[in-house]
C-alpha cells in the first residue's frame, strides 16, 4: 500500500459491499480519513488504515440511518440505564484516556476492530512500545478525537 489516500474505484474494489453508496458519499469520508491519519505515522499501509477508517465510519453512518439508538451506542458505549419521561440516559463509560475511548469508538464494527490490530501493530510498533498499551503514543492522528 502507498502513502497517498485511495480513491472511490480503489476503495470499492477492496471493500465491494459499499458499491450501493453514492461515489459522492465515499469520497467524502475517504477525504475525511484522509486528513485525520498522517501518512508519516502510517507509513506503507496509510491507504489502508483509511479504507479501514472511512470503512468503520461509513457503516456508523448506515446504522444511524436506520437505527440511530444502536448507532450512538456502537460510537459511545453501551446504555447502562435508561429514564422515563423526564430523559435520563447513561452510558457506560470507555476506558480513560485516548487509547480507551478509541477502542470503544472502533470496536463497534469488523472494520475498525481490523483498523485497531493494524494500528496497534503499525504505530506502536514503529514507537518501540510494546503492542499491549499505546497510551501517549502519536497514534498517527492529526487532531485529538475527543474536543
Amino acid at each position: 500500500m502507498s502513502q497517498t489516500a485511495p480513491t472511490y474505484a480503489q476503495f470499492t474494489g477492496a471493500y465491494p459491499v459499499f458499491e450501493s453508496l453514492t461515489e459522492t458519499m465515499v469520497q467524502a469520508q475517504l477525504t475525511g480519513s484522509a486528513l485525520m491519519l498522517d501518512p508519516g505515522s502510517w507509513g506503507q499501509f496509510y491507504s489502508y488504515a483509511v479504507m479501514l477508517d472511512a470503512a468503520h465510519k461509513l457503516v456508523l453512518g448506515a446504522m444511524a440511518m436506520t437505527n440511530i439508538t444502536a448507532a450512538f451506542q456502537a460510537a459511545i458505549g453501551q446504555i447502562t440505564s435508561a429514564g422515563g419521561a423526564g430523559m435520563s440516559t447513561s452510558f457506560a463509560p470507555p476506558r480513560s484516556g485516548l487509547k480507551g475511548y478509541a477502542e470503544t469508538f472502533y470496536s463497534s464494527t469488523s472494520y475498525g476492530k481490523e483498523f485497531l490490530l493494524l494500528q496497534n501493530r503499525v504505530i506502536t510498533c514503529a514507537a518501540g512500545t510494546p503492542d499491549t498499551d499505546f497510551e501517549g503514543v502519536d497514534m498517527g492522528l492529526d487532531m485529538p478525537l475527543l474536543p
